[in-house]
């Protein structure tokens, strides 16, 4: 069974958390308790980023998150380069899954003058990345941000991942490759997700979703992603939003927003900033792409 089809099985459990998903597309196979352990300690171990890393984005603390994200990665092969990490021991895959969210939530606390982010090594990934922004981190929140980074992971398929083959098979190494996944993905989403953004707040309220379709002429689509559902429903869960009620009334006159719109209202709703949608996303599909790596390089990233 591919990862490609054990994924959603994981997913319509409910029950799965994003490192099991994670375990799962870098080692092909679901984890055994104790494999599941050893890898959430690693992971934990290596959340900690290199003085030079925390250095530069303070310096580009003014830059968009997806810059930073970029750069940062780039970053941490220079100083892997220089033999000065000192998670050295730990696979260099497991490093960089480890530390994007601490990327995003260093890089976040620098532009609004906030003390600096402490990974808690007693937090599962999506628990850590939630507090490391300052959110509310409740079992439920951090269960609702696994599906959330579940539903997103990317392997195998779209421009980003095959980004990321293409750089490898070049021999660049895996920070060169996923720095352009992370580019790739920014150039796909980005336009994208300001378009939606700008949408719902033309919209303004439901009252005035059929106004606005007739008068963009917006023609009705099936969504037929059952992810959309599980985020949908997710987003439910933890209560009302204005968002959330405009994408139901989108859906109710055939134009639904589907898995992007929905994952969309569940990351506000969670109270992640607009511009931080976009890096989250590159957070869910980062295990997938070192997997696109690991294959095309015949198990040898």
């Amino acid at each position: 069974m591919t990862a490609e089809t054990t994924i959603p099985d994981l997913v319509l459990a409910g029950d799965a958390t994003f490192e099991e998903a994670a375990y799962l597309l870098l080692y092909k196979h679901i984890p055994k308790r104790s494999e599941l352990i050893a890898f959430r300690t690693r992971l934990a171990k290596a959340r900690t980023l290199p003085l030079q890393v925390i250095e530069l984005i303070r310096i580009l603390r003014h830059a968009r998150p997806m810059t930073v994200l970029r750069t940062a990665i780039c970053a941490l092969g220079a100083v892997q380069e220089q033999k000065a990490d000192r998670a050295e021991r730990i696979d260099a895959r497991e490093r960089l899954f480890a530390r994007l969210p601490v990327i995003i939530a260093t890089h976040h606390a620098f532009r609004l003058g906030l003390p600096l982010p402490v990974p808690d090594t007693g937090f599962g990934y999506s628990r850590n990345l939630l507090a490391m922004l300052g959110l509310e981190h409740d079992e439920r929140r951090a269960h609702l941000t696994d599906l959330l980074l579940i539903t997103q992971a990317e392997s195998g398929a779209g421009a980003a991942a095959f980004t990321a083959r293409v750089v490898a098979k070049t021999q660049a190494d895996v920070y060169s490759a996923i720095s352009s996944a992370v580019g790739a993905l920014d150039g796909l989403t980005k336009g994208p997700t300001e378009r939606f953004l700008a949408m719902v707040d033309e919209i303004g309220e439901p009252a005035r979703v059929e106004e606005y379709l007739r008068a963009k002429r917006i023609p009705a689509f099936a969504n037929e992603d059952p992810r959309a559902r599980h985020i949908k429903a997710a987003t439910q869960e933890l209560g009302p939003t204005p968002t959330l009620a405009i994408l139901e009334e989108l859906a109710r006159f055939g134009a639904d927003p589907g898995i992007n719109g929905y994952a969309i209202a569940l990351a506000q709703r969670l109270g992640l900033l607009d511009d931080l949608v976009v890096p989250l996303s590159a957070v869910s599909r980062v295990a997938g792409w070192l997997a696109d790596i690991d294959d095309e390089l015949g198990g040898a990233a």
